[in-house]
């Protein structure tokens, strides 16, 4: 069961790091358009659910921790404090002009060097504190199956990247929607590779 919901509560916080990246790249000059915007407004507010419910599972659900705990209660004042801003900006922005790349969409580079830069911090943290964590604790052996199987996973991701960073824009939209989703179910594979850690 506490596999399951930190799994959910994780895969929640992921959306919630897609709105933020998608909306850092409108604050930093991207055009968008609605169509974007809606993308990441539903990201929110699946991911900003999920992690409220899923959380609050969590805390209940581990002896270890009450639903009073310091930390617990700054995360919901977090939460709600990140929610109550995101309704701000959703209020303050408008546009017609570009849509969200994986939808066909067109993007300035700003946009997507944001997106890269996300990738590149988000890639070598999951693999250095990845590997660090699997030689830390004593249960778990470098070499055991899940761990290389995420490390598998991970150079895909990575590679599927690269390939689609060659490919935007150019006249291939096509292969560059195909590999951006390839990629997202490579990642979330990669989520529940590290989170089920099958044969472990």
């Amino acid at each position: 069961m506490y596999d399951w919901l930190l799994f959910l509560h994780l895969i929640a916080a992921f959306l919630l790091a897609v709105t933020i990246v998608m909306y850092s790249a409108v604050a930093l000059g991207a055009t968008t358009d609605r169509r974007m915007l809606f993308v990441a407004d539903r990201c929110w507010d699946v991911g900003g659910l999920g992690t409220l419910i899923f959380g609050i599972w969590l805390a209940l659900n581990l002896e270890q921790y009450d639903f009073f705990d310091f930390w617990i209660l700054l995360a919901l004042v977090l939460w709600l404090v990140a929610t109550g801003l995101g309704q701000s900006v959703q209020r303050r922005i408008g546009g017609d002009d570009a849509r969200a790349v994986a939808l066909g969409a067109t993007t300035s580079p700003r946009m997507l060097f944001v997106a890269d830069r996300c990738w590149d911090v988000g890639g070598l943290g999951t693999l250095i504190f990845g590997i660090w964590l699997a030689l830390n604790l004593d249960q778990y052996d470098f070499f055991d199956g899940w761990i290389l199987l995420a490390l598998f996973l991970w150079f895909v991701a990575t590679g599927l990247g690269q390939s689609v960073q060659r490919r935007i824009g150019g006249d291939d939209i096509r292969s560059v929607i195909a590999l951006h989703w390839i990629r997202t179910i490579v990642v979330i594979g990669l989520l529940v590779t590290m989170i089920w850690k099958p044969g472990a």
